[in-house]
């Protein structure tokens, strides 16, 4: 899939433009545009994978039961009682959907790839109160007010 997403004449279009983009205004956000590629170990990959390969998947999100997240992202949920679906930056950009430039995902890149903005996390700040931690899980409440990356 990846070796058929990379050949695709929009992603050779884009890399066109961004190069063309680029020399013209000498942006940054241009010449990342020119270096999008698709791996088999991204999670990008491996959920558009999912979502084309697994039907009760692709119905699931259409519906609204679905959502995707990394390894904070499922914290949140856990720790919010199902309540905050969220990740920070650090932690979207991972996932090879986020647009750092925009702080947000990435139109395109879900777009080519398929992938329902939809079941993605809302996108907040690194070091914020998140949710505060219900007293029944741990004894005590407590705020978590970081999520990060390695």
């Amino acid at each position: 899939m990846c070796k058929q997403w990379n050949n695709k004449f929009t992603l050779k279009a884009i890399h066109a433009f961004g190069s063309l983009f680029h020399f013209f205004t000498g942006s940054n956000r241009f010449i990342a545009a020119k270096a999008i590629r698709f791996f088999p170990k991204m999670a990008a990959t491996r959920l558009a994978w999912v979502l084309e390969n697994m039907p009760e998947a692709r119905d699931l999100a259409a519906k609204g039961d679905l959502l995707f997240g990394t390894i904070d992202t499922w914290l949140l949920w856990k720790l919010s009682n199902g309540q905050l679906h969220m990740t920070d930056c650090s932690n979207a950009s991972s996932t090879g959907l986020f647009d750092p430039w925009k702080f947000t995902w990435s139109g395109l890149v879900t777009s080519i790839l398929n992938v329902p903005m939809g079941i993605l996390p809302e996108v907040g700040d690194t070091s914020q109160v998140f949710c505060t931690c219900p007293e029944s899980l741990f004894g005590t409440s407590f705020p978590i007010s970081a999520i990060v990356a390695d």
